[in-house]
């Protein structure tokens, strides 16, 4: 006793123990200096009074589910109200067990703070948002004005002045494509990014898709080849989002798939679920670059990747896009042979179509989140 005692107490983070109902039997200095209160005070009261209202209900749903798994940690980022009214951040791990000796059982609670981690987070997150606006006035300028000089006729232009063109023009549009990803990482990353859902025909995306990313086979003369087994399934995604999740892979696979082969679009049906399956002939994904390849500004290290350029968010922008709206992301990689990136979608079920076309979003299995924090 006397040693769980000195651990306890001499813990570095703020470490309670409660009872099955979430009283607090003991808590540590460590607890009392991130809330406030003293530890006579938190002993006694009630884990949730620490943090905020809209919170608590929610919190304490996540906690009673561990009860009786001795496996599973909860996890998860709170607002704690601390004595003087004053709001700090909280990283919460709650495990559950049981005490043989006084046969009950017990959550052991552990709360770091990570305030100062947030606002340096918001404060990026701000700087990076402003910057990006910014740049992206006189980017749009610039292109503008790039357009209009390459398509009015002027006599005597040299060929080295209409390179020069193409090359600022090349190099416009991916500052811009990079301030977008930026931009759409920050969105989502803040749960700010809206999911307007409806039931769209599979087929229908993967037609749009193909039509609209036809000038990237031109440089490599790579066609399109698709392969639709999906029945005439619809989805139940957004448009807009999937579109950009199509985009992203195709214009991957045209960046490393060999000159004059096909790209694979397949369309099929799993279960629930409608797959979408984008394959090429590259050289693959490197086994050092797999565990990480959905991270955001990702690369694999080699000097032929770097060649290819890109701003190594999209793939971690898609996986994002595709998770919030109920699907999966992932790929196969034979390289050299043949490599697969594929992503899922919930299937739209008739009954979810309204009289006038509106989805009802009650199925049996939880809905994603489209707001909020993310």
């Amino acid at each position: 006793e006397e040693l769980l005692d000195l651990v306890i107490e001499r813990a570095p983070v703020g470490t309670a123990i409660t009872n099955g109902h979430g009283t607090m039997l003991r808590a540590n200095g460590a607890l009392s200096a991130i809330t406030g209160y003293p530890e006579d005070k938190l002993t006694g009261g009630h884990l949730s009074l620490m943090l905020a209202a809209t919170e608590r209900d929610s919190f304490m749903e996540e906690i009673t589910a561990l009860r009786g798994d001795t496996h599973e940690t909860y996890r998860g980022e709170h607002l704690i109200c601390c004595a003087d009214g004053e709001e700090r951040w909280g990283l919460v791990k709650v495990s559950w067990a049981f005490d043989p000796a006084q046969a009950m059982e017990i959550y052991i609670v552990q709360i770091n703070d990570i305030t100062t981690e947030k606002r340096a987070a918001r404060i990026k997150s701000e700087f990076i948002a402003t910057i990006s606006h910014e740049l992206r006035t006189p980017l749009t300028s610039i292109k503008g004005a790039l357009g209009l000089m390459g398509t009015k006729k002027i006599e005597a232009t040299s060929g080295p002045i209409t390179r020069l063109l193409e090359i600022a023009t090349v190099n416009t549009d991916r500052l811009i494509n990079l301030v977008n990803d930026i931009l759409d990482l920050e969105k989502i990353s803040a749960g700010k990014m809206d999911f307007n859902l409806d039931s769209i025909g599979a087929t229908d995306l993967v037609s749009v898709a193909l039509e609209s990313n036809r000038p990237l086979l031109l440089k490599s003369a790579l066609t399109f080849r698709l392969i639709d087994m999906s029945g005439g399934a619809h989805v139940l995604a957004d448009e807009n989002r999937i579109a950009q999740v199509l985009s992203n892979l195709l214009s991957n696979a045209c960046k490393f798939a060999p000159p004059k082969t096909a790209i694979a679009v397949q369309i099929s049906v799993v279960d629930d679920m409608v797959r979408f399956d984008v394959t090429d002939r590259g050289p693959g994904v490197p086994d050092a670059f797999r565990d990480r390849i959905f991270g955001a500004f990702s690369q694999a290290d080699s000097s032929d990747t770097r060649q290819k350029g890109g701003t190594g968010l999209g793939l971690n922008i898609s996986r994002q896009i595709v998770e919030r709206m109920g699907g999966t992301i992932g790929f196969d990689s034979e390289p050299d042979v043949r490599t697969t990136f594929y992503f899922t979608c919930p299937i739209a079920l008739p009954e979810e179509l309204t009289s006038d076309g509106a989805i009802l979003l009650e199925r049996g299995r939880k809905q994603p989140s489209f707001a909020g924090v993310a």
